[in-house]
């Protein structure tokens, strides 16, 4: 168990820092993201400013049109190492945020890698 937490905790240092920050400010619940700036009552609006629906990471990461391009470079760049991602058609928000504990540390690696880029070029720094 040790051993897994520590594997973990290094994925979750891994990157450039200030895509590493945002990354887990969206898996705390504690993000730049307007439904987590309006469940602290920093924003008047849950809602995505391009979709007007509410801008969870789901949303971020999966739905919002105005990143459709860079998403589906992520999405690419994760169905090498999970082959059945995109036959799936959706690869889970948890996978985005968490790793898969079946893969190699060296792949998970390259997995948030792929999410620090997608946040990187959506300019959002959520």
């Amino acid at each position: 168990m040790f051993h897994s937490t520590m594997k973990q905790l290094d994925l979750y240092l891994h990157g450039e820092r200030t895509a590493q920050m945002s990354h887990t400010r969206i898996r705390v619940k504690f993000s730049n993201l307007n439904y987590h700036l309006y469940n602290y009552g920093l924003s008047n609006s849950p809602n995505c400013d391009e979709c007007n629906v509410p801008e969870t990471p789901i949303h971020y990461f999966m739905e919002c049109n105005k990143y459709s391009i860079i998403r589906n470079d992520m999405v690419t760049g994760i169905s090498d190492i999970l082959p059945t991602a995109n036959r799936a058609g959706r690869i889970s928000l948890n996978i985005l945020l968490h790793g898969k504990r079946e893969l190699s540390h060296n792949d998970n690696t390259k997995l948030f890698d792929i999410v620090h880029s997608y946040i990187r070029r959506s300019g959002r720094n959520p």
